[in-house]
């Protein structure tokens, strides 16, 4: 393969990558962090991956499944790669959250469209309990579970149901941190109401009489609810970033706020799709941390951190491990008739549909390229100035790993081969 210049800022790359440690394409934020998204959510990963050694985020995107390399392909104008082990961790792995939370986010959406489309509504349940600074994550976290259990599925929560027309839902579980009120976990849930119901639901009796048995549940467990914050309903998604939606635009800002992990650095436009799925990736606001954003706090500072941002982030991991981030989804598709749940991992693993191969990487060559967090960047110049770029960028990194450790670094001088 021969070398080609590209563009003019691309010429210079081999001479880039021979003389510096080249490991972000993109400007540095204020945290220290790539601004870029998708180099920020893979520095990321490698620092959750050196924090939770055991975990399976420490091998994440480091392991190739085929042995003939690892493919890079490409959909449209974006670049991606395929053929890597990864995590499939959503409390973890930003790189595999972000991609699981994309998946679910389009498929609450198209489940809220399917309903709506025969007749029902949706509408975004918000339940909330008391915490202390003091309060320790796992134990809270244990309490509310139950709480929301007993909420559904005790013999009020069926009546409840039958009463507001409510066919079928789901719920996540989601938690911020502050320094001033400590861990504060929570839980949004989508109501399915039925369109042949004899009594439609109106939000205001149903909070009322939601927020009389959630404060009593509560505080059965020894959490406790406050009446004016502990059950928020939400008819229309006129709050946050939903106002002046048109129509057609509901299910969608429904679907977003119900997910909210739209990316690792910065807040979209929500959905309450987006609210049950992106929910600890997206930043809190005010004073407030979202798991992601302890995680980014505490790649900056090792030292000297007043909150301990990654033993915070440790604690997230620890008590959210093995748990669902939506629950309900099964029976709500097949009430939908929509078929079987993806699960996580094989969301995690799963291609971009009908992306093209383009280039294909020793396996050798990828794990340098990983070592040296060049992966991002290798995306970013192939995105930015096409398949010639690429094969430059691989080229100056061959070039790059010879010169450093040899041409054994690079697969004893093999060159990826760009189609």
């Amino acid at each position: 393969m021969s070398a080609v210049a590209g563009p003019a800022w691309l010429v210079g790359a081999r001479s880039a990558l021979l003389g510096s440690n080249t490991n972000t394409a993109s400007a540095i934020a204020g945290d220290g962090l790539p601004t870029d998204s998708r180099a920020r959510r893979y520095v990321l990963r490698d620092h959750a991956g050196s924090l939770l050694v055991d975990h399976r985020v420490a091998r994440c995107g480091w392991d190739a499944t085929d042995p003939s390399g690892v493919a890079v392909t490409r959909k449209g104008e974006r670049l991606g790669v395929s053929g890597v082990a990864v995590c499939g961790s959503v409390w973890a792995c930003p790189v595999c959250a972000a991609k699981i939370a994309a998946a679910r986010a389009v498929e609450l959406e198209h489940m809220i469209d399917v309903w709506r489309a025969q007749g029902g509504d949706v509408w975004l349940l918000t339940l909330t309990v008391r915490h202390g600074r003091e309060d320790g994550l796992m134990a809270n976290l244990d309490a509310l579970t139950v709480c929301m259990r007993r909420l559904w599925s005790g013999r009020w929560g069926q009546a409840f149901r039958r009463r507001h027309g409510i066919v079928g839902l789901v719920r996540n579980l989601e938690t911020t941190w502050g320094a001033e009120n400590g861990w504060h976990p929570h839980s949004h849930v989508l109501l399915f109401t039925d369109p042949d119901a004899a009594y439609v639901i109106a939000p205001d009796v149903a909070r009322d009489e939601l927020s009389v048995r959630w404060m009593a549940l509560t505080a059965d467990v020894g959490l406790g609810a406050d009446d004016e914050h502990g059950v928020h309903i939400e008819a229309q998604p006129l709050a946050m970033d939903a106002s002046g939606l048109g129509e057609g635009q509901h299910s969608a800002w429904l679907a977003r706020y119900a997910v909210k992990m739209a990316s690792a650095q910065s807040d979209k436009a929500w959905g309450a799709a987006q609210e049950l799925t992106w929910s600890h990736i997206k930043r809190a606001r005010g004073e407030r941390f979202t798991p992601w954003s302890l995680l980014a706090s505490s790649v900056k500072v090792h030292d000297g951190d007043e909150h301990g941002a990654a033993f915070l982030f440790m604690e997230f991991v620890e008590a959210f491990h093995r748990r669902k981030q939506l629950v309900g989804l099964a029976a709500l598709r097949r009430l939908l008739h929509l078929g079987d749940v993806v699960e996580d991992d094989a969301l995690a693993e799963a291609g971009d549909e009908g992306a093209v191969e383009i280039a294909r990487i020793p396996v050798p060559a990828w794990r340098w390229l990983r070592v040296h967090g060049l992966v991002p960047a290798m995306l970013a110049y192939g995105e930015a100035g096409g398949d010639e770029c690429l094969a430059q960028f691989l080229l100056s990194a061959q070039a790059s790993a010879a010169a450093r450790s040899g041409p054994s670094a690079w697969m004893l001088g093999r060159e990826a081969v760009v189609s």
